[in-house]
């Protein structure tokens, strides 16, 4: 009996020896597993990391170059406008050149057209004068014809002398 005491303490003391072999076995692998599973967690942030930080960059590079494209398309715009205003201003640079131009006419016209007025009027009276004298020449001829030569010659110095006076 004691023998199978002997048996049944070996076999009791080998499954706690078993067990705690086991136990440390499994503790070994949990550990071991544990260790793999941070580094793949590891591996997988730093992973993840990189993608962000592939993500991130390729974002940017998309940005910069919508806004480059973007910058482009304003200046060239901006340019647009630029020469439609230049062409706005030349065109109303010529207008006003014309507008003076004619300004300029319009002046010369009126001044022309009031020296005219005024040459009329001179000649209107002119010509009042030469009809004038006309019919007092005629009536000293007629007064002449009465009087002798000698007469008819004083009186038409005298007039003429008189009508240089005035005339000066």
């Amino acid at each position: 009996m004691i023998h199978w005491v002997w048996i049944l303490v070996v076999g009791v003391l080998c499954l706690l020896v078993g067990s705690v072999v086991s136990l440390f076995l499994f503790s070994r692998k949990a550990s071991k597993n544990k260790n793999s599973a941070a580094k793949i967690l590891e591996n997988a942030y730093a992973e993840a990391k990189t993608v962000k930080k592939e993500a991130i960059l390729e974002a940017k590079e998309e940005i910069h170059e919508l806004k480059t494209k973007c910058d482009e398309e304003i200046a060239e715009r901006r340019m647009e406008v630029s020469r439609a205003e230049n062409r706005i201003l030349q065109h109303e640079e010529n207008l006003a050149k014309k507008e003076e131009a004619v300004d300029k006419k319009i002046e010369v016209l009126e001044t022309a057209q009031q020296e005219l007025k005024e040459k009329e009027n001179q000649l209107e009276k002119m010509k009042e004068e030469v009809n004038a004298t006309n019919d007092k020449m005629v009536a000293e001829l007629e007064k002449i014809a009465q009087l002798t030569k000698e007469q008819a010659k004083q009186t038409l110095i005298d007039k003429f002398v008189e009508q240089a006076k005035h005339d000066s």
